[in-house]
């Protein structure tokens, strides 16, 4: 694009690309001019990029770039003339001075599918990196030349390389494992003959390889050859480069520019079409859609329609681009012949210098009012700024004669659209570009400019003056109030002023601190001693947001009942990228652009004000913001935030701003021991290690060596210092650790046992890999833990055992020998014994006999008892239909409300626990109860219970719950004669009871010795309702002292409420047959919450079943029912 400079004098108006005169024949017209001569010079011209440089100061090993590359790790690798390296975001790898891809002159680098990079060089030939070792192959591997122009992987694993003054030669790369014998080929082209002349060879989507040759174009579409030349729309029969876009479209460079081939025609682009340049280079695209092109003399930006050109001018290291390449995070790699490696990051920022016509790079302030005009004071003048369109602006400067002097030390426009320009011999008033001087103040150095309703605000040295207005539309002075250290104010210099929502007015100083303003005095803030050293202050719903030169950013919210603020500090350790902070503007409720001495953050906050994420705009070392300002540097208006730095304006646009889709590329990139690097490759503690970052296989170390660190890095060139990254050690971390910037993590005295370390990588936008990154390690058990140590001490023990009994054996024979003496001494009064022993016997069998006849009596009676026992179960089985009848089924809740269920499962045939169910018109009753005890007692208990329920809402369906339990009470205690004398009867009930009026909308609850837990549909909570700590029928006290009290909560569409007996939460089960208990079932039911109420039945009980186990009996009876409105 051509720039024009407008220069303007006294006859005219002339343009340096053309010199066209225009004539001045209007009085008016001689009028205005003279007006814009006293106040502008201006110029229209192109915004400059924003770019970051890297070259031999910053790790590269030469400042000419030859190739650039991104693998499929995330690397990017950079081909200079002076050797080769890599860059993962953090660092620069050069390969040492022995390898000779440290000097080599570099002309092509590629990734194969096994991850190997290949590199071409000019007269070294080609060599091949696989992480580890580097393999060179030259004439004896069949390469004849050794300068590598181009090289490239055939969908089949085929690799072709082409090379000067020689045909392309393949290598079949599909499976090699002896590099060192390596032999390259002849390519078979059409009619299988070599290809000669082969500048570039590219394979695109779908497969087909582009050969871009001295004679045309060759397309090879795996089945025929196809060639295009001149005859067919090539400007130039020279191919250099070929490169396809997202459209799928093919593009060639040529000696007389760029061919476009959609599959139909060719479309040439050269400089008449606005190219800078017909030799171009190297072709890629951007995120947006636009084609670049490099080329000798600049960089030429299609974006379909247009081109613009980026120079030197526009913030390119040098002109002459070698090479083009853009990366998975979205940025432009820039390789140049002379001024080393550039990156183009986006639009998000522009930057406005002494290049763009600014009088002074030093910004000190920065105000725009509301017809979007920017103006940007420095110590060389007044500039003012109007932004047409992303690519074109009018920048004019302020004559010195306008304002009291030069040096512009604050900005600030009033609520007339006026702009008051401090400066440090008074202030200044400009309004339709006509200069107001305030001679009243013509001696003070002012440092800051605040209006407060039609009052205004100005600080100078040890000085605050408050100027009021007769008439603010005309700017007529009223009065002038001084205040100094005699009323309170602090000697320094006032670095801004800002009145909160409580109409205080709030003076910011540059060393001591915070004051305030109430109206009638002020008051020096101490409430936190660290508040000092202000630079930037402003305020946000609130609050009070304070930028200090040292220690972040604070947040101060004023409490309306108590004057002591909560005080909140946001530092490096939240996210930050300095604690010095240089600019603080907000350009919504939840979003801060501060500028620091590192670069540009956006704050991004949650509704309660609390740090949710903190985005890098710009790199360190792009934008070095004012160190020393004790001035506003930064405005927000219509979208835009405009920052002043040491290096011109900053415009920073968020709405260009675009989310970061791709996740970091997360690798672990070492593993030390005990905090010293090891050669796994080597090691005895490993099987062999990984070709990329010497990662050791099957890791297992002694239980002495237990002390691992892992460092790891998420490779995330668009913004590598905002990754953030979670890590855990298997089976030790059941959790991830909390995201954190550190990308080493260090783990001692592990157990013995089998570990995974897993780690993984977050963007500045939150984005991770699915799958994080992982290695697997073992640790050894000790030596006395050893199966080899175990199986000794066991033949030790058995030697011993074999000593023990030998010897116990010699004492058994020599007791032996002894035993048979006393043996034969006893025989013979055996003998005695015999004849008393047969007698005894006679009277054995006698009593055998009559042992016999009562076996069978014993065998008669238990006949007996069988029938009877088959009798008391029939009866119980009859019991249970009579109470499965007089409960009904439980099935039948449905019928009171739709979304319901009622969980019922007795312990023994016949159940305690009942449930009670009815309705009458709108008003329904729904109760869960749990009888004494379970079986045949509780069961006569659960008649009871229904009987009395059912009697008493006979003819009263209007009774609250409260009396309904005061009632039921009554009849348990009459029907079992709890009160009579010497009746200590311990059988009763416990009770929850609701009653739902759907017509008004509320649930009545009561309950005895049983709650009500109630979930509201959009609540993360379950509120419980408890009943009384008295039971149905208790002795305990009189029926007339037992006071049941109602509960009433009024119920919308989705809230949920469960009743329930004793059963669930104290049912035995659990790796350690330990209680369900009531906050597992709580959590049971949260995690319910999205479930539909009815499904929710089988859930609690297959909970159950599976608590419980095959083992363990069912310990009591069990009722839980739930109901959804």
């Amino acid at each position: 694009m051509k720039t024009n400079r407008y220069i303007l004098n006294k006859s005219g108006i002339y343009t340096g690309a053309f010199q066209k005169r225009l004539p001045i024949n209007n009085y008016w017209y001689r009028i205005s001019l003279a007006i814009l001569f006293l106040f502008l010079q201006q110029s229209l011209i192109s915004q400059q990029y924003s770019f970051v440089n890297y070259s031999i100061n910053q790790g590269l090993p030469g400042s000419g770039i030859s190739a650039v590359f991104q693998d499929s790790k995330g690397l990017l690798w950079v081909g200079t003339q002076s050797g080769l390296t890599n860059y993962n975001g953090v660092s620069w790898y050069n390969f040492p001075y022995k390898n000779e891809l440290s000097y080599a002159n570099i002309s092509a680098i590629f990734e194969d599918k096994h991850q190997n990079i290949w590199v071409g060089t000019k007269g070294r030939g080609l060599f091949m990196f696989n992480g580890r070792d580097t393999y060179h192959f030259t004439e004896n591997n069949g390469i004849n030349s050794l300068y590598i122009k181009s090289i490239c992987e055939d969908e089949g694993g085929i690799l072709l390389i082409s090379a000067l003054n020689i045909p392309v030669l393949q290598f079949n790369n599909t499976d090699n494992k002896y590099w060192n014998h390596v032999n390259f080929e002849l390519y078979p082209g059409k009619n299988k003959m070599p290809i000669n002349a082969v500048n570039s060879i590219f394979k695109d989507r779908d497969h087909n390889l582009w050969f871009g040759t001295d004679k045309g174009i060759l397309l090879n579409d795996g089945i025929s050859y196809e060639k295009f030349t001149l005859y067919n729309g090539l400007p130039h029969n020279k191919i250099n480069k070929v490169f396809e876009d997202a459209s799928n479209r093919i593009w060639f460079s040529t000696p007389r520019g760029v061919v476009c081939y959609d599959f139909n025609k060719f479309t040439v682009y050269n400089t008449s079409n606005g190219l800078v340049s017909n030799n171009v280079n190297s072709i890629t695209q951007d995120t947006e859609g636009n084609l670049w092109f490099g080329t000798d003399k600049g960089i030429s930006i299609f974006n379909g329609q247009y081109f613009y050109t980026i120079t030197e001018i526009q913030g390119i290291s040098n002109s002459s681009i070698t090479t083009l390449f853009a990366d998975d995070s979205g940025n432009i790699w820039i390789g140049t012949s002379f001024g080393g490696l550039d990156k183009y990051s986006g639009r998000t920022i522009e930057n406005y210098s002494t290049k763009e016509g600014l009088s002074s790079n030093h910004i000190y302030a920065v105000a725009v009012d509301t017809n979007n005009n920017v103006f940007i004071g420095t110590h060389k003048g007044l500039n003012l700024l109007k932004l047409f369109d992303q690519k074109n602006y009018k920048l004019s400067k302020y004559t010195k004669k306008s304002f009291p002097s030069d040096t512009i030390n604050t900005l600030y426009v009033d609520t007339k659209n006026r702009k008051w320009i401090g400066t440090p011999n008074g202030i200044a008033v400009l309004s339709s570009n006509k200069s107001h001087i305030l001679k009243s103040l013509d001696t003070v150095h002012v440092n800051s400019i605040y209006q407060e309703d039609n009052n205004i605000w100005v600080s100078g040295n040890n000085t605050l003056y408050k100027i009021s207005f007769t008439d603010f539309s005309t700017l007529a002075i009223g009065k002038i109030k001084t205040f100094t250290s005699g009323n309170g104010l602090p000697s320094g210099t006032i670095s801004a002023i800002y009145k909160d929502h409580n109409k205080k007015i709030w003076i910011a100083y540059r060393k001591n601190g915070l004051v305030f303003y109430n109206g009638k005095y002020f008051k020096h803030f101490l409430n936190e001693p660290n508040i000092k050293n202000i630079t930037s202050l402003t305020g946000n719903k609130d609050a009070l947001w304070v930028g200090t030169e040292s220690n972040g950013i604070y947040r101060l919210i004023f409490n309306k009942r108590s004057q002591k603020p909560t005080i909140s500090n946001f530092r490096v350790e939240n996210g930050l990228s300095s604690n010095r902070i240089k600019s603080l503007v907000f350009i919504n409720q939840n979003t801060c652009i501060i500028g620091t001495n590192k670069g540009i953050d956006k704050l991004i906050f949650n509704k309660n004000t609390d740090l949710f994420n903190v985005k890098r705009v710009s790199e360190a070392g792009t934008y070095k913001l004012l160190e020393t300002t004790e001035r506003t540097n930064s405005f927000y208006e219509k979208g835009k935030v405009y920052i002043g730095s040491l290096q011109g304006l900053i415009v920073y646009d968020p709405d260009k701003e675009n989310f970061d889709i791709n996740p970091p590329k997360t690798y672990i990139a070492n593993v030390q021991l005990y905090f010293k690097d090891i050669d796994w490759l080597n090691s005895e503690f490993a099987s062999g290690a990984t070709k990329w970052f010497n990662l050791p296989k099957k890791l297992n170390l002694p239980s002495s060596n237990n002390h691992l660190s892992f460092d790891f890095i998420g490779i995330n060139l668009k913004a590598q210092d905002q990754v953030m990254y979670q890590w855990k050690l298997s089976p030790i971390d059941k959790e991830w650790s909390p995201p954190v910037k550190k990308h080493s993590v260090t783990f001692s005295d592990l157990s013995p046992g089998s570990y995974t370390f897993l780690v993984r990588s977050f963007n500045q936008d939150g984005t991770t890999d699915l799958e994080p990154a992982y290695i697997k390690f073992s640790i050894q058990s000790p030596i006395y833990q050893s199966t080899g140590f175990i199986g000794s001490m066991i033949v030790l023990l058995a030697i011993c055992i074999f000593c023990f009994l030998k010897f116990r054996t010699r004492k058994l024979d020599r007791a032996k020998r002894q035993l048979e003496k006393e043996v034969t001494q006893r025989t013979f009064q055996l003998r005695k014994e015999k004849e008393k022993v047969e007698n005894q016997n006679k009277r054995i069998t006698q009593q055998a006999h009559e042992l016999e006849v009562q076996r069978d009596q014993m065998l008669h009676i238990n006949e007996m008892l069988e029938s009877q026992n088959r009798d008391t179960t029939d009866s119980i089985n009859y019991a249970k239909t009579i109470q499965k009848a007089l409960l009904g089924p439980t099935e039948a809740i449905v019928d009171i409300i739709d979304k319901s269920f009622a969980y019922y499962e007795p312990k023994d045939i016949v159940s305690g626990d009942f449930y009670w169910f009815s309705k009458h018109n709108n008003i329904a009753f729904i109760a869960a109860i749990d009888c004494t005890g379970h079986g045949v007692p509780g069961a006569f208990m659960s008649v009871i219970g229904h009987s009395l329920l059912n009697e008493i809402l006979l003819h009263d369906y209007y009774k609250t719950a409260a009396e309904i339990l005061t009632l039921l009470d009554e009849g348990v205690v009459t029907a079992l004669n709890v009160h009579k004398k010497n009746n200590y009867a311990k059988d009763g009930m416990d009770i929850a009871l609701c009653k739902i009026d759907f017509e008004k909308k509320t649930l009545n609850f009561s309950g005895a010795k049983r709650p009500l837990y109630f979930l509201r549909k959009k609540s993360l909570e379950i509120d419980i309702t408890r009943g009384e700590r008295i039971g149905i029928g208790e002795k305990k006290i009189n029926y007339s002292q037992k006071d049941f009290k109602d509960h009433y909560i009024n119920i919308c569409k989705g809230d949920r409420f469960y009743i329930f007996s004793d059963g669930y939460i104290d049912q035995f089960g659990g790796e350690k047959n330990k209680k369900f208990l009531g906050n597992r079932f709580r959590e049971l039911l949260l995690n319910l919450k999205n479930t539909p109420i009815i499904d929710q039945k089988k859930i609690l009980s297959d909970t159950l079943e599976k608590w419980k186990g095959t083992n363990i009996e069912q310990a009591d009876d069990i009722l839980v029912i739930g109901v959804e409105f």
